[in-house]
């Protein structure tokens, strides 16, 4: 049995009984057809039931048709039913030459979506001619007859993105960015509920009441800046002191290496002597000064302040 080729239109009339399987990819919409070329039965059953000969031939047909008006998702699907195992060998022989063609121009899209500022939305759902056909991005390829179609993305809380694309029979891969904004301006204000006037009441006056002094709150304070100089000046003789006994330890070493003593020069002794008195003058001197200068900030942020005064209060009703 020969079949036709897709390219050139088949005389044998389609049959109004057969549904065949993998309606999957169909919601992809097909190019617009003429009022004299009808389009052919959507597949409903699905591959994994055997189908019989005259259903396998019947395949063959509407594989046919659609792929001569440009639906290669809907010749994609017949002929992976007439290519199955269960076909003839010649019907399965020719539907799989056939599905090489359809593959190789069936066009695919790949659809993303991002914000204004260049962030992506993996959340959003994907419409192709009003039919939705993603809910959510994967990064994936999704299969698109040629043609013109209508490309729109929505997400909750934005403003639906939508373009008119031209799509080529075997354009593969095409990258679609949608950009999808949020509302201008906000949402609409909601006005508050209107109240019945309410009919001013009486009331008898009432005496002011002397509320007792109030103490205002505590003002800042100069920072004491003297408080501060003598814990410095405290900081700076701790450090005298020690490089001055750092340097007396030293010295002193280099006289015993030097092997002198005891008939060492008497000024050496003296100046060892002189710098751990300066040490012992230094520390003490930065001690009294550290202690000075935090008694001094203590007493600055602890006693109060002379300025506050106890002020009348009245409350009038």
């Amino acid at each position: 049995m020969t079949l036709a080729h897709p390219g050139r239109p088949s005389g044998r009339p389609l049959s109004l009984g057969l549904s065949l399987g993998l309606s999957l990819g169909l919601s992809l919409g097909s190019p617009r057809a003429l009022a004299d070329d009808p389009a052919p039965r959507p597949p409903t059953v699905p591959v994994t039931s055997r189908p019989t000969k005259e259903q396998c031939i019947e395949a063959t047909q509407i594989a046919q048709t659609a792929r001569n008006r440009g639906d290669l998702v809907t010749a994609r699907t017949a002929l992976m039913l007439c290519g199955s195992e269960y076909c003839p060998t010649p019907i399965r022989r020719e539907c799989a030459d056939w599905m090489v063609d359809v593959s190789r121009s069936m066009p695919t899209i790949v659809v993303s979506a991002k914000d204004e500022q260049g962030r992506d939305l993996p959340d959003v759902t994907v419409m192709i001619d009003g039919s939705p056909v993603k809910k959510g991005l994967d990064g994936r390829a999704v299969e698109i007859n040629p043609g013109p179609h209508k490309l729109r993305v929505e997400r909750r809380g934005l403003l639906p993105a939508e373009i008119s694309i031209l799509v080529s029979e075997g354009e593969h891969l095409r990258k679609i960015e949608m950009i999808v904004t949020a509302p201008r301006g906000g949402a609409p204000p909601v006005r508050p509920p209107v109240l019945p006037p309410v009919a001013p009441s009486v009331l008898p006056p009432v005496a002011p009441s002397v509320l007792p002094p109030v103490a205002p709150a505590p003002h800042g304070r100069p920072f004491p800046w003297p408080a501060a100089a003598m814990t410095g000046l405290g900081l700076v003789g701790g450090g005298l002191a020690t490089y001055f006994h750092l340097s007396a330890i030293s010295q002193r070493d280099t006289v015993r290496e030097s092997g002198c003593a005891p008939s060492c020069d008497r000024s050496l002794k003296d100046q060892i002597d002189t710098k751990e008195t300066l040490a012992g003058v230094s520390l003490g001197l930065g001690a009294t000064a550290i202690a000075v200068g935090v008694t001094w900030l203590i007493l600055h942020y602890t006693r109060p302040s002379s300025d506050h005064r106890p002020r009348q209060a009245l409350l009038v009703f």
